[in-house]
């Protein structure tokens, strides 16, 4: 049985505002690091940041689906977004089972298709 999960207003500080703390730990060094080397001295820590920002991204636009259609699924999929987000831009594994993401939703690909599709 899904359950929906607890928001993260409520247990935690905002995961918007935890992602953006992490992402700006990744950018400040590097802004100070590409300023004195250049950009191709630092194409791994510049490619790490990229994609932790394309992760925020990405759980922002899955919490706003899961707040828009109040699905308890669409629910976790955000939680799962978000945790993965937040894990790689703290350089930790993005493995769901290591990130203690409860009830993944990878079984159920065509429930979560499902979602909103009546929503235009």
């Amino acid at each position: 049985m899904l359950m929906r999960s607890v928001p993260s207003s409520v247990t935690l500080r905002p995961v918007s505002q935890r992602l953006d703390e992490a992402t700006e730990r990744l950018r400040r060094p590097l802004r100070e690091l590409v300023g004195r080397d250049g950009l191709d001295a630092h194409q791994v820590a510049a490619n790490h940041l990229a994609w932790a920002v394309a992760r925020a991204e990405a759980a922002r636009a899955c919490r706003a689906w899961s707040e828009e259609t109040g699905d308890p699924l669409a629910g976790l999929v955000a939680e799962a977004a978000e945790e993965e987000a937040l894990a790689h831009a703290e350089g930790r594994s993005t493995e769901l089972g290591a990130l203690g993401v409860e009830a993944a939703p990878a079984g159920h690909v065509d429930e979560i298709a499902a979602i909103g599709a009546d929503v235009e």
